[in-house]
C-alpha cells in the first residue's frame, strides 16, 4: 500500500461519501446534498484516488458500498459525530451558556434505575443544572474519561482495578448480583437456586478478552474459581448485545451483572448467581464541575 496523506481528505468529502454510502445512489445524494451529479461523482473518485481504496461496488443505478467502504462509513460516521459536537459545545462556550455535565455509560448497561431519578431530582433542584449522555464500549470508556472527553463514567465494578492503574477518581454507587442468562430450555432452569459450581458444564459466551481482559480476570475466572471448574469458552463476543443475540443452545450461559441490559428474547431468561457481587462505579479524572460531587451524593 503507498503511503497515504490522509489530510487531503476534507469534511466536505467526508460529508459526500457517507450521503452516497446512505441513500445508494449518486442521484439520491446530490438531491439532499445541493450539489450536481457530477462535481459528488468526481468527489468521490478523488476520495478513492487519495485513500488507494475502491469504495464502492458499481451496480447499473445503483452504488453498493465495498468492505473497505463499509469500514470506513462506520469509522467516518463517527468522525462526523465528533466534529459537530465539537462545534456545538464550542459555541456554547463562546456564549458562556449553561456548562453541561457530560456524562459516559456503556452501550450495555441499563442505567434508569440509579442514575436517572438522580438526574432529575439534579434538575429540580438546581434550575441552571444541564447534562448530556454519551455512550461508549466498555473498552472505550475509561480513555474517555482520562482525556477528560466527560467528566464523569459509570461503569461495571470490573473495571476498577484498571481504572486505579490508570490513575483515575472512582467511587462504588451500588452493589449487585452477578447474572447469568441461559436459554428457557437450559436445564439450570429448574434450579430455585443457581451457584457457581452449577455452571461448570455449560458452554460460556465472555466478552473479548482482547479488548476486556478485566472482564474474564474479575467476573468469570472468580466464579469459576468458586464453582471449582475451568470454564468451557464456546465464543468470544464484542459486546453483550453480541452475546444476547448469539446465545440458542441449551447449554449455553453468559454471565454479566443486574445493572446490564436484560435480553427481550422471550426464549432467554436471566437469573442472579448466589454468592457474587458485582456494581457500578462512578470514575472521573479532572473535572472541576460544580455539580459532579452533588449528583454523586444524590445517587446515593
Amino acid at each position: 500500500m503507498r503511503r497515504i496523506d490522509v489530510m487531503n481528505i476534507s469534511m466536505n468529502q467526508i460529508q459526500m461519501f457517507l450521503a452516497v454510502a446512505r441513500l445508494g445512489n449518486i442521484t439520491n445524494a446530490s438531491q439532499y446534498l445541493n450539489v450536481s451529479q457530477s462535481t459528488l461523482s468526481k468527489n468521490i473518485q478523488k476520495l478513492e484516488q487519495e485513500l488507494d481504496l475502491i469504495l464502492f461496488i458499481r451496480e447499473k443505478n445503483r452504488l453498493r458500498l465495498s468492505p473497505a467502504g463499509k469500514v470506513l462509513q462506520r469509522e467516518l460516521s463517527n468522525v462526523s459525530v465528533l466534529v459537530e459536537n465539537a462545534v456545538i459545545k464550542a459555541h456554547n462556550q463562546q456564549a458562556v451558556q449553561k456548562n453541561p455535565l457530560i456524562i459516559a455509560l456503556p452501550m450495555s448497561v441499563t442505567e434508569q434505575e440509579y442514575l436517572f431519578p438522580a438526574l432529575n431530582k439534579m434538575c429540580s433542584e438546581y434550575p441552571d443544572f444541564q447534562y448530556f449522555i454519551e455512550y461508549y464500549t466498555f473498552h472505550e470508556l475509561p480513555f474517555a474519561v482520562l482525556s477528560d472527553e466527560v467528566d464523569v463514567a459509570f461503569t461495571p465494578l470490573f473495571q476498577d482495578n484498571l481504572v486505579d492503574r490508570m490513575g483515575l477518581n472512582h467511587k462504588v454507587i451500588k452493589y449487585m448480583p452477578l447474572t447469568v442468562t441461559m436459554t428457557s430450555e437450559n436445564p439450570l432452569n429448574q434450579k430455585s437456586v443457581i451457584m457457581p459450581a452449577d455452571l461448570k458444564f455449560q458452554n460460556f459466551f465472555v466478552l473479548s478478552e482482547t479488548l476486556m481482559p478485566e472482564y474474564m480476570e474479575y467476573v468469570i475466572n472468580p466464579v469459576c474459581e468458586e464453582g471449582k471448574f475451568n470454564p468451557r469458552i464456546a465464543f468470544y463476543a464484542s459486546s453483550t448485545e453480541a452475546m444476547i443475540a448469539s446465545i440458542q443452545n441449551d447449554d449455553e450461559i453468559y454471565i454479566t451483572d443486574d445493572g446490564c441490559v436484560r435480553p427481550t428474547n422471550p426464549n432467554l431468561c436471566t437469573y442472579p448467581i448466589q454468592g457474587t457481587t458485582s456494581g457500578v462505579i462512578a470514575v472521573w479524572n479532572h473535572s472541576k464541575h460544580k455539580y459532579l460531587q452533588r449528583l454523586l451524593e444524590t445517587i446515593e
